[in-house]
């Protein structure tokens, strides 16, 4: 179970077209693999002066019950925008989303305990 406790809110997003990073990793046991996913995402930002002021995002798609998952490092830009070397493109559908607000680094299989176990359905 969670020992954190995060603040979620349900929002309706609209498609998003995102750029970024990702690998296959599994929620639980890839904290390592994790943070040097978001350090090379934020090097390459670096390198892009006209992304960084944009909100960031991480991004989990296909998570199955044993917590693999494809993780994104990514950021928000406008359609037909050119995509940054070293990166690929993304596009969220619309729809409602569950968002984990956060100050600090998420540990990703607690993020998923807290909503698949604590958080209100």
């Amino acid at each position: 179970m969670s020992s954190r406790s995060f603040k979620v809110t349900v929002h309706d997003v609209p498609r998003k077209h995102l750029v970024g990073n990702w690998m296959s990793l599994n929620a639980a046991t890839d904290q390592d693999d994790y943070a040097v996913l978001w350090q090379v995402f934020l090097n390459r930002l670096n390198q892009v002066p006209e992304l960084g002021n944009d909100a960031s995002y991480g991004v989990c798609a296909n998570l199955k019950e044993n917590l693999d998952c494809n993780y994104w490092t990514a950021i928000e830009t406008h359609p037909g925008m050119a995509v940054p070397k070293g990166m690929v493109p993304i596009t969220v559908s619309d729809g409602p989303y569950a968002c984990l607000a956060h100050g600090y680094r998420v540990n990703l299989n607690e993020a998923y305990d807290y909503l698949c176990n604590q958080w209100e359905r």
